[in-house]
């Protein structure tokens, strides 16, 4: 039984060797040891882990035989669509890395979401852009609106629908 949203998961577990030690703490080494064991087939990691993995050719094979990587960062949209990413927090993935990922055969994934809203980005990108990994597409079953902000970015709204009601929406 997946464990929400109808997908499966692979949870790191919080082992303790003894009462009063403290749980194994996620490192990018025992994040990709723990991957490996559980046959995950998608990763979801932060933009420093990518920097370290892509060091190494053996972890780079690996996260090329899988479905997908997403990196999670925060994106500012400023185009319709086609969205470049730029990123306030967190950090983001260097052009380079990613690039170097990407033609190792890692399919990134960009992604954008929110509380409200869940991901509203697609996961998969059309074929033959298998490589546009600083980009994201926005499902067109989302009802936005693009607000320019005068100095050539643009503040990204979701609006409400009908079949996509958002949690803060009481009637449509």
């Amino acid at each position: 039984m997946p464990l929400y949203g109808l997908v499966i998961i692979g949870l790191y577990p919080p082992i303790a060797s003894t009462p009063t030690s403290l749980p194994v703490h996620p490192s990018p080494e025992n994040i990709i040891t723990h991957t490996k064991r559980l046959n995950i087939t998608c990763l979801f990691a932060i933009p420093a882990w990518l920097q370290l993995w892509a060091q190494d050719n053996h972890v780079v094979n690996f996260l090329a035989s899988l479905d997908f990587v997403v990196c999670l960062t925060y994106h500012h949209a400023s185009k319709i669509n086609k969205t470049p990413t730029q990123v306030f927090g967190g950090g983001s993935l260097p052009t380079k890395v990613g690039d170097l990922l990407a033609d190792a055969g890692v399919y990134l994934v960009s992604i954008y979401g929110g509380t409200e809203f869940g991901p509203p980005t697609h996961f998969f990108r059309d074929s033959g852009d298998e490589k546009v990994w600083e980009y994201m597409n926005i499902s067109n079953l989302t009802n936005t609106r693009w607000i320019d902000q005068g100095d050539g970015a643009y503040e990204l709204h979701f609006l409400a629908r009908c079949s996509f009601l958002t949690t803060k929406v009481q009637t449509c």
